[in-house]
């Protein structure tokens, strides 16, 4: 996880990151595609939450977006039993960012609200589970599928080191995990 959080970071600093984002940081026509890693739900994880995800503004502080991804976890203890589930997802979700709203409380923030993006998402999709469970006392083999709703409600923020690249944060749950981070690449 620490080697992800190191790469991510070398590639951002690495861009063109001497242009602070000048120009509102959200808008209608606003497209946006975010690619991150999560801290995950479960201990025993074999693989991370990582994702995507791509929005568009459709009003000034409104944004609709579709999202996916997957991640892996599982155990398998002395008795060579073991317990495996990945979980793919998908879904869409609305976002609200006020990031504007506070520019226009005239805080003393100095510049640190051109480059900030401050954002409320919910959302709604489906997570398709596939279980994998062997216990050797009694010798079964079980493998399944599900199906299931999912719900996001996170809060998020983005800082813009140039006009067109950020990082991202979230925090709450979501479809992945309690807390996601990662890049973002706007697009128009």
């Amino acid at each position: 996880m620490k080697k992800i959080l190191f790469i991510v970071l070398a590639i951002v600093f690495s861009l063109n990151i001497s242009q602070k984002a000048q120009a509102q940081v959200f808008d209608k026509g606003t497209a946006l595609l975010d690619a991150g890693v999560g801290i995950p739900y479960y201990g025993y994880v074999s693989i991370p939450p990582v994702f995507g995800s791509f929005e568009v503004g459709v009003h000034k502080y409104i944004g609709v977006g579709v999202t996916g991804g997957f991640y892996s976890w599982g155990y398998r203890n002395y008795l060579s039993n073991y317990y495996y589930r990945r979980s793919l997802i998908g879904g869409g979700f609305g976002a609200f960012h006020f990031s504007e709203l506070l520019k226009q409380l005239d805080l003393d923030m100095g510049d640190l609200l051109n480059s900030l993006d401050l954002y409320y998402k919910m959302g709604f999709g489906l997570r398709f589970y596939m279980h994998n469970e062997y216990v050797s006392y009694d010798n079964r083999i079980e493998n399944f599928s599900e199906i299931y709703p999912s719900f996001m409600a996170v809060l998020g923020g983005r800082f813009y080191f140039s006009d067109k690249m950020a990082v991202f944060m979230e925090v709450g749950p979501d479809f992945y995990s309690w807390t996601k981070f990662g890049i973002t690449l706007k697009l128009k």
